[in-house]
């Protein structure tokens, strides 16, 4: 009989969960920002995100896709925690508004594909954020119950409405 060492195991969940973070934490941050969240924001819910799951790593079963829905609840949360106590008016809540911290952290083109993908429909760019964080369609069709054909679907959408405003010249 072999004997089970607690501290051991805890040991090396620590260090599975401590690769995870490092795999994912910018590409939590990257999916919050292609879902028209700011940098601040959008690093702060991955912060808080990724605490609650060290707080239960051993129970999630799909960590990825629990931690963007995670993050992505806390920064909506956020945004209308923000707004309710300053009375901002919704102009300025817009993702049209340059950001220089952002400025900062990402190249022109960065940004202007991030400004074209802030503008798609909802759904196309809830689709969209999930594939550049390389999720296939059947992996985003389970994660959002929809059909696999839906999800292509609204991805051939997404990608002829960014093509249409970010070629307008060609």
């Amino acid at each position: 009989m072999t004997a089970r060492h607690p501290a051991k195991e805890q040991e090396a969940g620590l260090e599975d969960f401590t690769d995870f973070y490092k795999r994912n934490l910018g590409r939590v941050i990257a999916f919050l920002l292609y879902m028209d969240v700011d940098r601040l924001t959008a690093e702060e819910a991955a912060q808080e995100a990724f605490t609650q799951l060290a707080q239960n790593w051993s129970e999630i079963k799909s960590p990825k896709s629990w931690l963007r829905t995670v993050s992505f609840r806390y920064a909506l949360r956020n945004r209308q925690r923000m707004s309710r106590e300053i009375e901002v008016p919704s102009s300025l809540l817009s993702s049209d508004l340059d950001s220089s911290y952002e400025d900062t952290y990402m190249t022109e083109e960065t940004q202007t594909v991030l400004a074209a993908i802030r503008l798609l429909p909802p759904q196309q760019r809830m689709i969209m954020a999930l594939t550049l964080d390389g999720y296939t369609p059947t992996e985003i069709s389970e994660e959002m119950g929809m059909l696999a054909e839906t999800v292509r679907s609204n991805l051939r959408k997404a990608r002829q409405n960014l093509k249409n405003r970010l070629f307008v010249s060609e």
